[in-house]
């Protein structure tokens, strides 16, 4: 399935499902970029069986920096498959404050 992005009238939802790598890294760049772009909340969830690879880590890590950056809060509700976090560790990368 992918990336999907639900855009409500407070916040803005962004579900990982499935595969989510380099095959669709413009797809979620273009959902994290549409997200923030609003100035409202941009909560990210990953279904259970949500597995990435480093090409999505590193857009979700850019992500969080840039809503950082222009005041939007980014989050991770919920609890975020072992995988996602195993990548972030996995690959040296700071884990999203979220996820720590």
């Amino acid at each position: 399935m992918g990336v999907i992005l639900n855009q409500a009238d407070d916040a803005s939802r962004i579900e990982l499902d499935g595969v989510v790598d380099i095959a669709c890294a413009q797809e979620l760049k273009a959902a994290l970029v549409e997200a923030i772009a609003q100035g409202k909340k941009v909560s990210v969830f990953a279904v259970a069986n949500a597995n990435m690879d480093v090409t999505a880590a590193q857009l979700l890590w850019a992500a969080e920096r840039e809503a950082n950056e222009k005041n939007v809060e980014f989050a991770y509700p919920g609890n975020p498959p072992d995988a996602i976090r195993d990548l972030f560790r996995k690959v040296g990368m700071a884990l999203p404050v979220a996820l720590k």
